[in-house]
């Protein structure tokens, strides 16, 4: 565990797995087979509702991201990625 401005971060090899902020608030993190991130989810250690934002993939590009019903695109062009509309589901 490593401990910088007030939060701690925990790691299992280089895949980042929990930070936890000021003892009110956690993110935890999953990754595939391929260690690739495959969501963040937030809760406050209170209580409350939990956020989980999914991370989509194509091999090794994020191609997408959904938190709740929001979905953003990643698309790219040869000057670099750029993100879409949010779109509802």
């Amino acid at each position: 565990m490593a401990v910088y401005g007030g939060k701690s971060y925990s790691w299992e090899g280089k895949q980042l797995v929990e930070i936890n902020v000021m003892n009110s608030l956690y993110y935890t993190f999953a990754y595939d087979q391929n260690g690739l991130r495959t969501s963040k989810t937030k809760s406050w250690i209170s209580g409350g509702t939990e956020e989980t934002t999914e991370y989509f993939n194509n091999v090794s590009v994020l191609i997408g991201m959904k938190t709740d019903n929001t979905v953003i695109a990643i698309c790219s062009r040869k000057e670099g990625p750029y993100l879409t509309e949010k779109a509802k589901r």
